[in-house]
């Protein structure tokens, strides 16, 4: 794991922006932290990397939302799922949400990924994400394996 400090939330939004640019697809994102530690903003940029242009807002009332984009000719879709206010999932929305997890053409971003995480893909990277020691700062922590794309 590798720690990455983010002063504000611009910081943060450019993190996400560098990872979109060498994340392969198919992947899955799992985000863990409390509120208001960056997660959203983190994909925000990531979106905007991939040249998502839309507004990127979480999901929390609607579980999920998908957003199309193209890379080299391809066409994808990421799927940003926000879990926080799940106590347990019914069984229509674990099959839906288990069969775009597993979609080789969808880049994943979960939030609050607690809920789902024993049935997320393989490729799946946990990034952790803590408040820091001043009010703006955020630590982001990326597995190796992300943390190399950098």
């Amino acid at each position: 794991m590798k720690t990455i400090i983010s002063h504000k939330t611009a910081e943060t939004f450019k993190l996400g922006h560098k990872i979109s640019s060498a994340l392969s697809i198919p992947a899955t994102l799992a985000l863990w932290g409390e509120l208001g530690t960056g997660k959203t903003q983190f994909t925000k940029g990531l979106a905007r990397g991939l040249g998502i242009e839309q507004l990127i807002q979480s999901p929390t009332f609607v579980l999920q939302k998908t957003y199309p984009f193209q890379r080299k000719k391809n066409f994808f879709r990421l799927c940003h799922y926000d879990f926080y206010r799940l106590k347990g999932l019914a069984k229509t929305q674990e099959l839906e949400i288990l069969e775009t997890l597993q979609d080789p053409n969808t880049l994943n971003v979960v939030e609050w990924p607690a809920l789902v995480f024993k049935r997320l893909p393989i490729n799946t990277y946990s990034i952790y994400f803590t408040h820091g020691s001043t009010p703006n700062e955020r630590k982001i922590r990326l597995p190796a394996a992300l943390a190399k794309m950098l």
